[in-house]
């Protein structure tokens, strides 16, 4: 059977509020290798990238372990605007 995505499974889980820490995820940033790193983000806006980053207190920290995290937004591959003779 194919998994199947329905909107009710869309819904985000987990409520941030815009500000979150997210602890020792693998990170694809499209500017280096893949690395491990946490992720601070406040107000919706990554804020810092690092290792042992401190949470602000009242925000949430997520265990990253073993989770990838990509652009979303960005297209850090693109074939768009050739003509022709990709791939």
């Amino acid at each position: 059977p194919h998994p199947i995505e329905t909107d009710d499974l869309r819904r985000p889980r987990t409520r941030t509020g815009g500000s979150v820490l997210l602890r020792g995820v693998v990170l694809h940033d499209a500017l280096e290798p893949a690395r491990i790193a946490d992720v601070r983000v406040e107000g919706g806006r990554i804020a810092e990238i690092g290792r042992g980053l401190a949470a602000p207190a009242g925000v949430l920290e997520i265990d990253g372990d073993g989770l990838h995290l990509a652009p979303g937004v960005v297209d850090a591959h693109s074939h768009m605007a050739i003509s022709g003779g990709v791939n």
